[in-house]
C-alpha cells in the first residue's frame, strides 16, 4: 500500500540490511477501483479508464530522510495504463408475465361516454442481466397515434374496427408517457447498480375526441431503454 500523503512513506519490503537482496527485484503495484454511492452511471459511454497525467510518487532504498537516499519521482502520462470498462447494458427486457400482450378486456360505450374513466390495466417490464447500469431511460414508439395531441395509441386494426378511443400508458400512477416524443421519457436512477430491475406501467382506454363506434381494438408499441 502506497503512503497516504506527501509527508508520510510506506515500508514495502524489509531485507534487514541486506542490500545484494535487492538485486534485479521488481515490484508490482495494484490498483483497485471503487464506486462511490455518488456514481451516476456512465453517460459518456467511456470505454477506458486512464489515469491523469503528473506524479505518482516516490521509492527509494532505505529511509527517504536520510541524505544517502534521494527518493526517485515516478511520474505517469494518460498511457501508462487503462483499465477496460464494460458499457452499461442489460442483456433481457421483456413483459413480467412473459408474453407480449396486455389485455385490455371488453367496454362497453356507456363506459366512454359522459366523461367516464376506464378501469386501469396494470403491466410492468422487467429488465435482467444488467451490468454497470446506474440509469434506466425508457421512450415509447408507436406507427399509429390518435388524440387530439397525438398522445394516444391508435387502433391499427382496418376492418371492424372501434372508433373514438385510444389508449394512454402512464407511469408512476399518474405521469403519461407520450408516444413519439423525444421530450417525454420515464428515468430512473438507481446507485446500487441492480442486476435486474422491474418497471410499472398503466395501460388506460380513454376517449380521443372522436365519435365512438363498437368494434375490435388493437394497438401496438415500443418501448425504447437506454442504460447509463
Amino acid at each position: 500500500m502506497f503512503a497516504q500523503n506527501t509527508q508520510d512513506f510506506q515500508i514495502i519490503s524489509y531485507n534487514d540490511g541486506y542490500e545484494d537482496n535487492w538485486d534485479e527485484k521488481t515490484f508490482k503495484a495494484t490498483i483497485y477501483v471503487y464506486l462511490k454511492e455518488s456514481f451516476n452511471g456512465n453517460p459518456q459511454k467511456l470505454t477506458y479508464l486512464k489515469p491523469q497525467a503528473g506524479l505518482l510518487g516516490w521509492a527509494s532504498l532505505g529511509v527517504p530522510s536520510d541524505s544517502n537516499n534521494q527518493p526517485y519521482a515516478f511520474y505517469i502520462t494518460e498511457d501508462t495504463f487503462s483499465i477496460p470498462l464494460v458499457l452499461p447494458t442489460c442483456s433481457v427486457m421483456a413483459l413480467g408475465d412473459g408474453g407480449t400482450n396486455v389485455a385490455m378486456g371488453d367496454y362497453f360505450i356507456s363506459d366512454l361516454k359522459n366523461g367516464n374513466t376506464t378501469k386501469d390495466v396494470p403491466f410492468n417490464i422487467d429488465v435482467s442481466d444488467c451490468t454497470s447500469v446506474a440509469k434506466f431511460t425508457t421512450k415509447m414508439t408507436t406507427l399509429k397515434t390518435t388524440g387530439s395531441g397525438a398522445d394516444l395509441l391508435g387502433n391499427t386494426l382496418n376492418t371492424n374496427a372501434a372508433t373514438g378511443i385510444g389508449v394512454k400508458i402512464l407511469y408512476n400512477k399518474t405521469t403519461q408517457l407520450i408516444p413519439n416524443n423525444a421530450n417525454s421519457n420515464y428515468v430512473v436512477s438507481d446507485n446500487t447498480i441492480p442486476g435486474s430491475k422491474t418497471f410499472n406501467f398503466i395501460a388506460r382506454m380513454e376517449r380521443d375526441g372522436n365519435p365512438l363506434v363498437v368494434g375490435q381494438f388493437k394497438a401496438t408499441a415500443v418501448f425504447n431503454m437506454t442504460y447509463d
